[in-house]
């Protein structure tokens, strides 16, 4: 009876890796595509660390490890891949808390520069907005030639 239960646990510890492995993968992907989709406005951005296509790169490497690490370990019920797994998870719960309150103690420095940046794309994409307006009513107030 309890075999069968520990076999339970074990193929809904597997599922429950698989889906943070393809969580991961696909935000992995979603970061590539961010990546070179969106170059230009990463250019007007400055801080290159904090731009959300590296940091959804990043975050989806390590849930694709981990979940990996997980998958396998429970799978093939390896005591080393899911001490490693479970050391992991913890080490993460432990970035997630640090990050949380950082994010709360630091919120006013962040909004601050955050709004100047955003100040900054504005004041970039306005002035190529009024050269391209510029010009568009610059040609027609040309004399046009007759046919």
């Amino acid at each position: 009876m309890a075999e069968g239960g520990i076999t339970l646990v074990k193929y809904l510890l597997f599922l429950a890796n698989f889906v943070l492995w393809v969580t991961g993968l696909g935000l992995v992907i979603t970061g590539a595509v961010l990546q070179l989709k969106y170059t230009g406005i990463l250019d007007i951005l400055g801080d290159e660390r904090l731009a959300t296509p590296f940091l959804l790169l990043a975050a989806g490497a390590l849930c694709t490890c981990v979940g990996f690490m997980g998958c396998c370990g429970a799978i093939r019920e390896n005591y080393c891949l899911t001490v490693s797994f479970a050391v992991l998870l913890a080490l993460l719960l432990l970035l997630e808390t640090a990050a949380a309150i950082a994010a709360y103690a630091l919120h006013e420095p962040l909004q601050a520069s955050l709004n100047q940046q955003l100040t900054q794309i504005l004041v970039v994409l306005f002035t190529e907005a009024e050269e391209v307006m510029g010009a568009s009513v610059g040609n027609a107030n040309k004399p046009q030639g007759r046919f």
